[in-house]
């Protein structure tokens, strides 16, 4: 039985992991393209911000909407994945990355 903390937990590792993995599929995507370097920081920051957000919502359709099945919190597990760790992680990915 998860309680809420214990699940917010879970939910706070699965996108940390899938975060990572999802950043550096975008970077080669994009690092490839004959763009400047603006352009490229402009696409990644968009690109880490959606994928995060529909990684959230995908934790929540499969686990979180059995046990939290309110559509707010379907809004909160797909806004916060994407503000703070598709945005602000994407710029804090960006600050150690080379082009």
């Amino acid at each position: 039985i998860f309680t809420c903390d214990g699940f917010l937990i879970l939910h706070d590792s699965a996108i940390i992991i899938l975060e990572e993995r999802v950043m550096k599929i975008i970077w080669k995507m994009i690092n490839s393209l004959d763009v400047k370097c603006e352009t490229k920081n402009l696409l990644f920051l968009a690109l880490s911000t959606v994928g995060c957000a529909l990684l959230g919502a995908a934790v929540w359709l499969l686990a979180g909407s059995w046990f939290l099945p309110d559509k707010v919190w379907f809004i909160c597990f797909s806004g916060y994945s994407a503000v703070f760790i598709g945005y602000i992680g994407g710029i804090l990915y960006l600050f150690g990355h080379d082009y």
